[in-house]
């Protein structure tokens, strides 16, 4: 499956329901947010995981941002989204959710980590700084955030005014 199905898959399912489709709107068109329709927050990724992961499981969501995504994790048993930015005005409730508002490690310092659970920490930036936190309080993870790829033409125009340097 393709991120566009993904993200069709998901749009379609927060369309379809009058209040899923109120806060999807708002999120979407918080002016502080930072999320748009063509990309619903790496949604393949949580696609394949809410069908994977049992249904029994509490789903951590570790940068959960508008949290968005929650809709595939509507039918396990709790989907708990963290993240420390304050920015986001609107995220997507569902009948499962919650969300915590502070850094991974505050959470993990604050609050019982339920023995039946599964942490994704997806797109997180930094994860490495935190990969010492999330694998002493969870046990079943997924990280996932890819190596950036150099661009064939990455550092072109520096080679170019070395090129136009006059010699002595």
């Amino acid at each position: 499956m393709s991120h566009e199905m993904a993200n069709q898959i998901l749009w379609d399912g927060l369309m379809a329901d009058a209040d899923y489709k109120t806060q999807t709107l708002k999120i979407l068109h918080d002016p502080e947010g930072d999320i748009e329709p063509g990309f619903l927050g790496f949604v393949e990724a949580y696609y394949y995981l809410s069908m994977l992961i049992p249904t029994d499981r509490i789903i951590y969501d570790l940068g959960c941002a508008t949290g968005i995504q929650a809709w595939f994790f509507r039918n396990h048993e709790k989907y708990i989204g963290i993240d420390s930015h304050a920015h986001y005005t609107y995220q997507l409730h569902t009948p499962v959710s919650e969300y915590h508002q502070m850094t991974i490690a505050n959470y993990v310092q604050t609050h019982v980590i339920d023995v039946v659970h599964f942490a994704i920490c997806n797109y997180v930036p930094n994860h490495r700084r935190w990969e010492h936190i999330i694998s002493k309080s969870f046990t079943d993870i997924f990280v996932f955030y890819p190596k950036p790829r150099q661009h064939p033409l990455d550092g072109l125009s520096s080679k170019l005014l070395q090129l136009q340097e006059p010699t002595p």
